[in-house]
C-alpha cells in the first residue's frame, strides 16, 4: 500500500552507494531462531550494489505496535518490547540482530552476524504515522530483526595457550 519501509542514508567510513535492494518480510505469527530465540514478525534484507560487505549507513527501521504486541504474546521468558510510547524499559530491551550476507531466516545467512543495541533515543513511537521507527548505524548488509535479550552466537576456539610471566599467568586465546 505504499507505506514506507525503510530510510537508508550514506554516512560512515564508506558511505552506501550505488542501487540498493531493500525487501521486507511480514510473517504471519512470531518465528524463532535456531537458538530458540524469538523474533518480530517484520524483519528485512537490505543489499547494496555496491561493496555490500563494508558499506556504512544510516537505517531507519519501520515497526507496527501490533508487531510488537505479537512479540510480546509469545516471546516465552525473553523481555518485552516497548507495549506503547512511554514503556522505557521495553525500548531498553530492544535489539537488533543484523546477519551478514545472504539468506532468508536466521541460520542460513552466509556472513557473521553482529547484535545492535539501538540508543533509547533512537527507538521512537511516530504517532503521525502509526508506527514505530528504529535508527541505526550500520556497515555492511543483510538480514535485520529485532528481538530482546542477547542472542548468543557460535564461537570456535581456533588457539589458546598460557604462559607464566613473572608472578602472574598469561592466557592468550583466538575464536572465529
Amino acid at each position: 500500500d505504499c507505506d514506507p519501509i525503510a530510510v537508508i542514508t550514506p554516512s560512515g567510513a564508506s558511505p552506501i552507494s550505488g542501487n540498493v535492494n531493500a525487501c521486507v518480510t511480514i510473517d504471519a505469527t512470531v518465528q524463532t531462531a535456531p537458538g530458540g530465540e524469538a523474533y518480530v514478525p517484520r524483519h528485512y534484507d537490505i543489499t547494496p550494489s555496491d561493496n555490500p560487505a563494508t558499506a556504512t549507513s544510516t537505517m531507519k527501521l519501520y515497526f507496527l505496535q501490533s508487531e510488537f504486541n505479537a512479540f510480546n504474546a509469545d516471546n516465552g521468558t525473553m523481555p518485552d518490547l516497548p507495549t506503547g510510547p512511554g514503556d522505557a524499559a521495553g525500548k531498553a530491551n530492544l535489539r537488533i540482530t543484523q546477519y551478514n550476507g545472504t539468506g532468508t531466516i536466521p541460520g542460513t545467512y552466509t556472513g557473521t552476524a553482529t547484535q545492535i543495541n539501538p540508543a533509547d533515543g533512537n527507538i521512537v513511537y511516530d504517532a503521525v504515522g502509526g508506527r514505530w521507527e528504529i535508527t541505526i548505524n550500520v556497515t555492511g548488509s543483510g538480514g535485520f530483526y529485532v528481538h530482546t535479550g542477547t542472542w548468543v552466537l557460535p564461537v570456535t576456539l581456533t588457539n589458546f595457550r598460557g604462559e607464566q610471566a613473572g608472578a602472574v599467568n598469561r592466557l592468550m586465546w583466538s575464536t572465529s
